[in-house]
């Protein structure tokens, strides 16, 4: 079956048209303001960013005009997409293209138009960007450079809400994705514990005890010596193994709670170190969104967990605050800081900079006097991500829990 270029021609051009999902959209008070922009310096009453679909010339940007859209044939419009050129029409009524259309004859009475095209970088013409006189005008070179010069705007403007659309939907898959690898490395943790604990831990615990029994039937006193020691370190091998079950356990994540998930991560600190963490909540505030707490959670536990291993910090203080439209995560410790380079490089802090980015915020490390380090995650409240809970008393709102 023979193939009509024109067709396929026009079906690549829609497709085009279509992947920058703006026909039908809100009006955008950027395209606005260039339409406007352009009708004044030609000195006409109406302008319009024209999209041409399939059958219809639709206006995401107007002035002077009511109607969102009209039919595309006989439109001036038109004829600048299939032309993929400028259409300069100093007097309508003469030009026997459009002297008996609607948009002459009609209630509008268009004496002359000029429009020129939107071409994607992929070459494709989307519509136009068009000023319309009611009685006939001759355009002049300077208006023609203007509306062109308006016309790259336009495109340069569409071009960055496609790819901010598309930046958008990646990252919500990413986010999709890191809600999935979320759920994973719980159900490892939890796996991993119960392994260490009720596996690992509870086989050293019974060969401890045999050992202890050989020992005490064991008449050679230099054999008993190299028991007791060899019982020593299985001593030392099963509060090893349990620490680290309670370390798993600590890591734990409940969704829909940052605060309780923060404050069992640092009560098992607390545990199974000798370092004092405390947890401040100051404002009560309840996070409803899964990604923002997730990755707070994961920056502060990189955070403390740095301060406890590498800078022999003994106290380490945790916030989460609202103040105005920021949400502000702080942990702050009295270890070494930044004095001896802990924290200048690695892929800890990295990855707690790749954590903030991903939710829109901004990762700050400062040292303290006369020692400590600071580190600070702020970032713009997502519409819906918070819910205030009143304390009952003010003094509620800043104790440590």
């Amino acid at each position: 079956m023979a193939v009509d270029p024109n067709a396929a021609e026009e079906n690549a051009r829609l497709r085009e048209l279509w992947s920058y999902d703006i026909v039908d959209s809100e009006p955008d008070p950027r395209l606005d303001a260039i339409v406007q922009l352009a009708a004044t310096i030609c000195h006409a009453p109406i302008g319009a960013v024209s999209l041409v679909d399939a059958d219809r010339l639709w206006f995401k940007a107007k002035v002077g005009l009511t109607a969102d859209e009209i039919p595309r044939e006989q439109s001036f419009c038109g004829c600048v997409v299939t032309a993929a050129a400028p259409l300069i029409v100093d007097n309508a009524a003469d030009d026997s293209r459009f002297s008996d259309g609607p948009l002459v004859c009609g209630p509008l009475h268009i004496g002359a138009y000029i429009g020129f095209p939107l071409i994607s970088p992929a070459g494709q013409v989307l519509g136009s960007l068009c000023v319309l006189d009611t009685k006939p005008h001759t355009w002049s070179e300077l208006e023609q450079l203007a509306l062109e010069v308006l016309a790259d705007q336009v495109i340069a403007h569409l071009e960055l809400r496609r790819s901010n659309a598309e930046l958008l939907r990646v990252w919500e898959d990413l986010r999709e994705v890191e809600t999935r690898t979320m759920t994973g490395r719980q159900d490892d943790q939890r796996r991993i514990a119960a392994e260490l604990h009720d596996g690992l831990g509870q086989d050293l615990t019974g060969m401890s005890l045999l050992l202890k029994a050989v020992r005490t039937q064991c008449a050679e006193p230099a054999i008993r010596t190299e028991l007791q020691k060899i019982e020593q370190l299985m001593r030392g091998a099963i509060d090893t193994c349990r620490r680290l079950a309670r370390e798993q356990t600590a890591f734990g994540f409940v969704h829909g709670n940052l605060r309780e998930s923060l404050q069992h991560y640092l009560k098992g600190m607390n545990e199974i170190s000798n370092v004092k963490c405390d947890l401040r909540w100051p404002d009560r505030v309840v996070l409803l969104d899964r990604a923002v707490e997730y990755n707070l959670y994961r920056i502060a536990q990189e955070a403390v967990t740095n301060a406890v291993r590498h800078s022999g910090a003994k106290r380490i203080n945790v916030c989460v605050e609202v103040c105005g439209e920021i949400l502000r995560l702080q942990i702050e410790d009295d270890g070494t800081g930044l004095r001896e380079g802990n924290m200048s490089e690695g892929v800890g802090l990295e990855t707690m900079r790749y954590r903030a980015i991903t939710i829109g915020g901004r990762l700050e490390l400062t040292s303290l006097s006369p020692t400590g380090l600071r580190v600070s995650c702020e970032m713009p409240l997502p519409k819906g991500a918070v819910r205030r809970v009143a304390a009952r008393r003010s003094r509620q709102q800043t104790r440590p829990v």
